[in-house]
């Protein structure tokens, strides 16, 4: 079967590839059936053979399974990376802007390029103080573009920092970008939440910023955490809930492992971003990214219009559909945990 990427989708319109991969996702077993049903949404433009090859082309290019219920995500996260500048987004999260009546995060003096994302940054230093990192052994799961990472070893001094990702573009890219890093500590490696690569009660801290949400399985998830966190290990999870009922099972499930010494909704904190700094850093990044990509690799910069023509238009993506979410349906949450490992 023929699979090759840019081949594949250079002629399938923005729109409906928008279209079949927001619906992809909702099929947990891909018959022949679902391919026939998704060439007649498609109003007869592509035979299912056609999309069948589609799908094996995206879930091969982003090094996703066959079965995969996270293909729209990867697509948006992994399809912009091949740039040059990696480090000058280093960042995806929503970000924190501090608000009178919502949590303090400690004071530091910022360099003047920490300062640009301060708000994004803000993320990782809730709950955290010095004693929490300095000396300590520190993963953080889903380290994405390792700009967590980075900005903690320079500022903490942690005795070691483990980004874990489940994309091996990510991890490829972070292991270049901060190669030479003023940390030795600091490292990269491939792994799925759900099969954290680190033995039992091997670190003090984990860290987990906005991506739990992307997790097929939160009760494994919590469960590798408690694994390799040591006795009276710490674990800091922040991340959006898109129905409030859903603090519930995930309270019960965090319970089952650990002991919750504080919780907090950062709803407003991260409201206040996305107002003020939301939509023109994820544009700036797409357009500063559009004019970094590699003169020898022309094809990156197809794949990230295609990204954007997909996304943008419809506004359906973050930060745009989870300003959404908080604000004008009033049904989702943003919320943080400090946690203790129980036993």
């Amino acid at each position: 079967m023929e699979t090759n990427f840019l081949g594949i989708i250079s002629d399938i319109l923005p729109a409906d590839l928008k279209k079949f991969l927001l619906v992809i996702d909702e099929f947990t077993e891909k018959t022949p059936r679902v391919w026939q049903q998704l060439a007649t949404d498609l109003g007869g433009r592509y035979s299912p053979e056609r999309l069948e090859r589609l799908y094996v082309s995206l879930c091969d290019h982003m090094g996703e399974p066959r079965n995969t219920t996270t293909l729209s995500m990867r697509f948006l996260y992994e399809m912009p990376l091949s740039v040059e500048d990696f480090r000058g987004f280093p960042f995806m999260n929503l970000g924190y802007h501090p608000t009178p009546d919502g949590p303090p995060i400690q004071e530091l003096e910022l360099t003047e390029r920490d300062r640009k994302f301060q708000c994004n940054s803000a993320l990782y230093r809730l709950w955290l103080k010095s004693s929490d990192i300095t000396g300590k052994e520190v993963v953080e799961v889903g380290s994405g573009r390792g700009g967590g990472g980075s900005f903690l070893t320079r500022y903490f001094k942690p005795r070691s920092y483990t980004g874990v990702d489940g994309s091996r573009q990510q991890v490829a890219h972070c292991t270049e970008a901060y190669a030479g890093h003023a940390h030795p500590g600091l490292r990269f490696a491939h792994g799925l939440a759900t099969a954290i690569p680190l033995q039992d009660s091997s670190v003090d801290l984990v860290l987990n910023v906005e991506s739990s949400h992307c997790y097929s399985d939160l009760d494994k998830f919590f469960f590798e955490v408690h694994r390799v966190l040591r006795k009276g290990g710490t674990f800091v999870l922040t991340d959006i809930l898109y129905r409030k009922a859903q603090i519930f099972p995930y309270l019960n499930t965090l319970d089952r492992y650990f002991h919750v010494r504080g919780k907090t909704d950062i709803t407003k904190n991260v409201l206040a971003c996305l107002e003020l700094h939301g939509p023109d850093q994820f544009l700036n990044y797409l357009e500063g990214m559009g004019g970094r990509v590699r003169t020898s690799q022309p094809t990156n910069r197809d794949l990230l219009m295609t990204s954007a023509r997909v996304f943008l238009p419809m506004m359906d993506n973050a930060p745009f559909a989870n300003y959404r979410a908080l604000s004008t349906s009033g049904e989702a949450l943003y919320v943080s945990f400090r946690c203790e490992r129980k036993g």
